[in-house]
């Protein structure tokens, strides 16, 4: 099985994606989304909360470049789930969501505009730099993150706060939530178990995931024995970071 590592708010992400599936034509792919999760409900859930939170960041003022960015960090989240659910569509595969089940599947908009405005206030005014230099340069940093720890930290620190952690609207999942599974101990090691045990006993072609449980640089901050790529073990034959694709 191929295992890719991604980053969640990567630009380049859903072309990225795009172009290696089609390069490896998997018939089986796992992603990192739940267990019971509805795939059509999830794919309706995600277009229309990029909507909603693209209508918010079009209502407040801003410098134009940074606008245009937030613009298209909303047109890339969750971009692994959208992206290959519709690659599977379109070719007739099988994609199987293989994430705890505890985790909950939330896209309320809630405290959305609140966080990007404690953003705007510490943003810098770079209205003179046309857009297309700046995305160049986060495009950049992103890659540099695939493997620089400290950098992803960064980055996972700035994905959090565009995203406050609402689970008032959890939907599309087989279960209810009542706290946030993640601040219960022992829950990351439980979690990556999970998704190994779901993947070897499915064995798809391909899996996507976060590039934290897919190579050892990351280690550090992945408070269990054993990443997911060490738990597949001889079952894994290939690991590529998403960054690595090329643009086309």
């Amino acid at each position: 099985m191929i295992l890719v590592g991604t980053m969640h708010l990567d630009l380049e992400g859903p072309r990225r994606l795009e172009n290696l599936l089609n390069r490896f034509r998997p018939k089986r792919i796992s992603v990192e989304c739940p267990k019971g999760t509805n795939q059509i409900e999830v794919r309706d859930s995600i277009i229309n909360h990029r909507r909603k939170t693209q209508r918010i960041i079009r209502g407040m003022r801003m410098p134009d470049n940074y606008q245009k960015q937030m613009l298209e960090y909303q047109e890339v989240k969750a971009y692994e789930i959208a992206t290959i659910l519709d690659y599977c569509r379109t070719n007739r595969c099988s994609a199987f969501f293989v994430d705890h089940p505890a985790i909950p599947v939330t896209f309320s908009c809630e405290g959305f505009r609140e966080a990007l405005e404690s953003q705007v206030k510490i943003i810098p005014q770079s209205s003179g730099q046309p857009y297309e230099s700046l995305r160049k340069r986060t495009v950049e940093i992103f890659d540099l993150a695939y493997y620089d720890l400290d950098l992803f930290k960064q980055i996972e620190e700035m994905a959090r706060q565009l995203t406050p952690p609402d689970h008032s609207e959890s939907t599309t999942n087989n279960l209810s939530y009542t706290e946030n599974p993640f601040l219960r101990t022992g829950f990351e090691e439980e979690r990556e178990r999970f998704m190994a045990s779901e993947i070897l006993g499915l064995r798809p072609n391909l899996h996507v995931g976060g590039v934290a449980h897919v190579f050892e640089e990351f280690k550090p901050i992945m408070p269990m024995d054993k990443q997911l790529y060490e738990l597949l073990g001889d079952f894994v034959t290939q690991r590529i970071r998403l960054c690595e694709e090329p643009i086309k």
